[in-house]
């Protein structure tokens, strides 16, 4: 047995991931408090309650790496807060938190920032799409085809805030719902 494993065992080390795992819960609950406000008829789409939650870690502080998800969605299901809604077309879903909304997040820090970073040019789109075309017109994330009338991303295969780059090599187009649950 390892040296983490027998600190894991130990009643100290219990005691101390249950004391960490409460603070994480309890921050997560600091969040919802501060930011959002319940109510009747509110909702608002599980990735922008998420994004919102990475940019206010950051405005508390907090590094990137200390910024997880897993808390906010631990409490909004102990709340049972959560909806998932099966799409229409017969693959992904969209998850709703209902009875919550968004307050105004004014001074956040994005969870994008699209500010420092200049659009995809028509030039690089065209190529994009070309690579569509001859991969089939086929989604790279979930490998089915993608309609005429489907609403599409163009997809960074290694995102910005990775070092991803705007360049064609870098991007695909991808299904709406599947750039948007792939989380």
């Amino acid at each position: 047995m390892s040296i983490m494993e027998d600190w894991r065992k130990s009643a100290k080390g219990q005691a101390r991931i249950k004391r960490a795992r409460q603070f994480l819960l309890e921050r997560a609950r600091q969040f919802l408090l501060e930011c959002t406000e319940e109510g009747d008829g509110f909702s608002v789409s599980y990735i922008t309650l998420k994004h919102h939650y990475y940019s206010w870690c950051q405005s508390i502080g907090l590094p990137r790496e200390e910024c997880g998800f897993g808390e906010i969605y631990h409490v909004l299901n102990e709340r049972a807060l959560l909806r998932y809604e099966p799409s229409t077309k017969g693959f992904g879903g969209k998850t709703t938190v209902i009875g919550v909304r968004m307050k105004h997040p004014v001074g956040f820090p994005r969870y994008y920032n699209k500010g420092d970073r200049k659009s995809i040019t028509n030039k690089v789109k065209e190529a994009v799409y070309a690579k569509l075309r001859s991969n089939g017109n086929m989604c790279a994330l979930c490998g089915r085809p993608i309609l005429t009338d489907d609403k599409v991303h163009i997809d960074h295969i290694i995102p910005v805030r990775q070092g991803g780059m705007d360049d064609p090599s870098n991007l695909q187009v991808v299904h709406d719902i599947c750039n948007l649950t792939k989380g």
